[in-house]
């Protein structure tokens, strides 16, 4: 189990300063109380710009406006999906580069307990054994979830492909 709150270290500075002056970054100290489970991916790459591992959670438009002119830079003609920040709030995670093919991040749930947020995390990753390609990715999952006042916990599994 990995335990992060709002690791963004070494994204594009600029991002992340535009970030902190709308308020765009938050650790889930929303004042919000969750309305219910919502759960919703919206959007997963293999190529996303982002080069070290990243967990974050996005309350405002402005935020969500800013991340995503990084994180879909490399997928041609995608739209930012419409969030209500009002209810809800956008999950990030992503790997940070990666050197060989075989690595995925998926965001599987979101879970409340009495204190925390919990998003569980599925880590896909390759063998050592494994003989795979050569290839530069920065995986990415990106889910929108309930606005919570709780604090958001990451919590990782891990899963090996075998050859």
């Amino acid at each position: 189990m990995h335990l992060a709150l709002c690791s963004f270290m070494k994204w594009s500075g600029s991002v992340i300063g535009l970030l902190a002056l709308f308020g765009g970054l938050n650790c889930g100290d929303d004042p919000a109380a969750p309305p219910g489970n919502r759960f919703q991916p919206v959007f997963t790459t293999l190529y996303s710009n982002v080069r070290e591992k990243t967990e974050l959670v996005v309350t405002t438009p402005e935020g969500w406006t800013q991340i995503w002119a990084q994180i879909s830079a490399g997928t041609p003609s995608t739209n930012r999906p419409a969030v209500d920040f009002r209810n809800d709030d956008v999950i990030i995670v992503a790997l940070g580069e990666k050197r060989k093919a075989g690595f995925n991040v998926h965001i599987e749930q979101v879970e409340f307990s009495d204190t925390t947020r919990n998003i569980v995390v599925l880590l896909t990753i390759p063998a050592e054994t494994c003989s795979s390609s050569e290839v530069i990715t920065t995986p990415l999952d990106a889910a929108v979830v309930s606005k919570s006042s709780r604090p958001t916990r990451f919590i990782e599994r891990v899963t090996t492909l075998s050859c």
